[in-house]
């Protein structure tokens, strides 16, 4: 019964000396799972964080380019502009007639002046009989 021990013991031994080797490559590869799976998180973090800023900037890009659309949209319709020559054209037009007509009306005002200043010119002069 001592030699069955003892022999037992020695295979005991010889196992557990064969599997310290792989217990510790065990070991190892699990701790190199952990690590890995805690770089994983951080990346994966990091990868979140970016994807989000990448998405915020994207959609300020999106608005910009609509908004520049827009602008480039209003800048292309000439309406304002020909509406606005159009009334600059119409003012010359009005202007023009309000000179002329302050052009007459001042003729016409000197020559009424004029006359009027003539008779009362006659009128205070005395009268000689022809």
């Amino acid at each position: 019964a001592k030699s069955d021990a003892a022999a037992i013991e020695s295979r005991e031994r010889t196992l557990n000396a064969a599997a310290e080797g792989k217990r510790n490559q065990l070991h190892k590869a699990m701790k190199g799972l952990e690590e890995a799976s805690q770089r994983h998180a951080e990346v994966a973090t990091a990868v979140a964080t970016t994807q989000r800023e990448h998405d915020a900037v994207a959609e300020e890009v999106e608005r910009s380019r609509e908004a520049l659309e827009a602008r480039q949209e209003q800048l292309q319709d000439r309406t304002p502009v020909e509406r606005l020559r159009g009334g600059l054209r119409q003012l010359r037009r009005e202007m023009h007639a309000l000179e002329l007509r302050i052009g007459i009306g001042g003729h016409a005002q000197w020559g009424h002046s004029r006359a009027e200043a003539e008779r009362s010119a006659r009128s205070q002069w005395p009268h000689h009989p022809s």
